[in-house]
């Protein structure tokens, strides 16, 4: 668990329309990631929220590293990695599936009112 991260994602907001954040922008007015094809990158996903997040990210897996500087008890490989209130996951990704992939909070109510990026894989 590497003590830099090349992505981070911070899930803000609360509510109303348009007011669930990744990194202070909502869906679509969103400044996309970028990674290079193949590159291992160490991403790291902040809930600043009153409420739990699950970040799923299409079209990758990664390997879940710590929640909240623990780390898992066994190496574990998802999709989806649910996020607690106030709490921090640190996860490494291999970026090797090009294109355009959405990341995003999970639950419908969230991702529909703001809560999605957008990951580059070129």
């Amino acid at each position: 668990n590497p003590d830099f991260a090349d992505l981070v994602y911070v899930f803000s907001g609360g509510g109303g329309q348009g007011d669930w954040l990744i990194n202070g922008e909502a869906w679509p007015a969103v400044t996309p990631s970028t990674l290079s094809l193949d590159q291992t990158a160490i991403l790291e996903v902040r809930n600043l929220s009153e409420t739990h997040h699950p970040f799923h990210l299409h079209g990758h897996r990664f390997e879940v590293l710590s929640t909240d500087g623990v780390a898992p008890p066994f190496a574990t490989w998802a999709d989806t990695i649910d996020v607690g209130i106030r709490s921090t996951v640190r996860l490494r990704l291999v970026a090797d599936n090009p294109g355009d992939w959405l990341v995003h909070c999970h639950l419908l109510g969230h991702e529909d009112n703001g809560m999605m990026g957008l990951l580059s894989v070129e």
